[in-house]
């Protein structure tokens, strides 16, 4: 019979390690677990006990009262969220806040107020050319044109009214018309016609043309009654200087529009304008209104326009008691010069 040795222990057996993990979990089975479960009652780990079966681990189940640990943690949890709500707190208060600008220095606002002047002119020279080349098509960017007129721009709102009014000038001496355009509500309600469409273009491109011809007047005629306001109510210097150089630039326009189409749509209301001119204690706007009178007097061929305005001066005359300077009588008196040729109107024009 083969009777085999055993084989002596020695250290780092496999065998040893088998036995020591065991005895591991076994310890750690004894071990009682404590409930992770949210509730009002806690467990805590006394000594052990050392009996005959051997040692037995004691425990103490305690309730939220019996918990002086519990207290603490809720103490600082209670704690930690408040200084939490605090710093929610200051940062939306932060952000309510508004910001601090940094002041700005006055070469720094000049420098600001150049650019945007730069800009807006170079839009302002786009928008006229791209109508010049184009009218029939382009004729929506009127449009922006008279808006800028009527409201200007931040901070530098008198030099874009002046800069706009006078484009406008240039842009319609260009396209508009040497005829009168006879809108439909003024030829009356009647059969609607089939039109062509190529005629159709034209009539709303006729439309779209009076239609910001109107407005432009309009505002021309809102910034001349607004320096009349400003004059007769106290106002400061440099605002009644800044509407007084706006009112001049308003009244060369109305001259010029005048001049350039005597017999185009609204002239009665360009003729009144200039009359009104005529009649201002501005030096300068009293001068072109008389030049450009003048020239009306001279170039009017069919007198229909001659005739209203000599009626216009001749009102403004009576309203002011025949007290007025020396330009609105001279400006009457040239229209002498036009009696040899006006037949029909000539009577009307002498016999004021």
């Amino acid at each position: 019979m083969d009777v085999r040795r055993r084989k002596p222990w020695r250290k780092g057996h496999l065998g040893k390690r088998r036995r020591a993990k065991d005895s591991d979990e076994q310890a750690y089975e004894k071990v009682p677990r404590r409930s992770t479960a949210k509730d009002d009652t806690s467990v805590r780990m006394l000594l052990p006990v050392k009996t005959k079966h051997g040692i037995v681990q004691k425990t103490q189940v305690l309730t939220r009262e019996d918990n002086p640990v519990s207290d603490e943690e809720q103490q600082d949890r209670s704690d930690s969220e408040g200084y939490e709500d605090e710093q929610a707190e200051s940062l939306h208060a932060a952000k309510a806040l508004p910001e601090l600008k940094v002041p700005r220095t006055p070469v720094k606002s000049l420098s600001e107020k150049y650019r945007q002047l730069q800009d807006v002119k170079q839009k302002i020279g786009s928008l006229a050319s791209a109508i010049v080349e184009d009218p029939q098509d382009k004729v929506g960017h009127l449009k922006e044109l008279v808006a800028l007129l009527r409201d200007g721009a931040p901070g530098v709102s008198h030099i874009v009214q002046r800069l706009a009014a006078l484009t406008l000038l240039e842009v319609f001496r260009d396209v508009v018309p040497g005829y009168a355009i006879t809108t439909p509500t003024a030829q009356g309600s009647g059969p609607k016609q089939r039109l062509k469409k190529e005629t159709r273009a034209l009539v709303g491109y006729e439309e779209a043309l009076l239609r910001y011809y109107g407005q432009y007047v309009g505002c021309l005629r809102k910034i001349l009654a607004r320096h009349l306001r400003r004059l007769k109510a106290p106002q400061n210097a440099l605002r009644l200087r800044l509407s007084t150089a706006l009112a001049q630039v308003a009244a060369r326009c109305v001259c010029g529009l005048l001049l350039a189409h005597p017999h185009f749509n609204l002239h009665g209301q360009l003729i009144e304008l200039a009359v009104h001119c005529l009649g201002s204690a501005d030096e300068k706007m009293s001068l072109t209104a008389c030049q450009a009178l003048r020239h009306l007097y001279r170039q009017d061929r069919l007198g229909e326009s001659t005739l209203e305005a000599v009626k216009r001066t001749k009102a403004l005359l009576k309203a002011r008691g025949l007290q007025a300077s020396v330009v609105p009588l001279w400006s009457r008196f040239n229209t002498a010069m036009k009696s040899k040729v006006l037949r029909g109107t000539s009577q009307g024009v002498v016999n004021l």
